[in-house]
């Protein structure tokens, strides 16, 4: 469970971290609207939050 859970996690993180990348050059291109990040934001701080509590949940269950 763990496992997939961490996997699930660093893809959500990456897939936040490239959407955050790519939407900044296509708006320095002129492609897309200040508006459009709100997706590639949403999934960032999304996997940074899963990321802290189950961070917390290891810590907890170590001690």
């Amino acid at each position: 469970m763990a496992l997939t859970l961490n996997k699930a996690i660093h893809y959500i993180l990456v897939t936040g971290i490239s959407g955050v990348f790519l939407f900044t050059l296509a708006a320095a291109m002129g492609w897309v609207n200040q508006g459009d990040f709100a997706l590639p934001l949403l999934l960032l701080a999304a996997g940074l939050t899963l990321l802290r509590e189950t961070d917390a949940g290891y810590e907890k269950a170590r001690h």
